[in-house]
């Protein structure tokens, strides 16, 4: 059910699915790099490319979904799902990091490939993470207020 939202709240949800889209994008760039500098002999293409693609393209879909929903809720599935992504690229960067190079994660992801540093990889994964946490705690922030003052609304009438 679509409700009339005051054109502020509408303008912060588009605001949040523009950011969402950009993240998406930027988390997409890496990913496309690689598919273009594939190996043309071998046709290899990492694990992480797709892994990365699957995000942005989750992403995507969030910023899509705040568009056709811009309601509080979508916006705390956002929050959620950022957080999330968060949490994941967390988990990768501390195998990353603390695993050795023959760690099953890594060599599942293909991580350990010696085309790029273990450290722009690390550094790549940590911008990613700081953005997405900072993401997420907008989009809670927002979510929150927004229910609150729908409830404040609600009780006043």
């Amino acid at each position: 059910m679509y409700h009339n939202h005051s054109e502020e709240r509408l303008k912060k949800t588009r605001g949040l699915a523009s950011a969402v889209l950009v993240i998406a994008i930027l988390q997409a760039i890496p990913a496309i790099v690689s598919l273009l500098g594939a190996d043309s002999e071998t046709g290899v293409v990492h694990r992480w490319v797709y892994w990365m693609l699957f995000l942005a393209t989750v992403e995507f879909g969030f910023s899509m979904y705040l568009l056709l929903f811009p309601d509080w809720s979508s916006i705390w599935m956002v929050a959620m799902v950022s957080l999330l992504n968060a949490a994941l690229l967390a988990i990768v960067v501390s195998v990353r990091v603390l695993g050795q190079e023959q760690n099953t994660i890594v060599n599942y992801l293909q991580l350990n490939i010696k085309v790029n540093s273990g450290m722009q990889q690390v550094l790549l994964l940590l911008t990613f993470i700081l953005v997405s946490s900072i993401l997420s705690f907008i989009a809670g922030r927002t979510a929150i207020r927004w229910k609150r003052s729908e409830l404040e609304e609600h009780q006043a009438s």
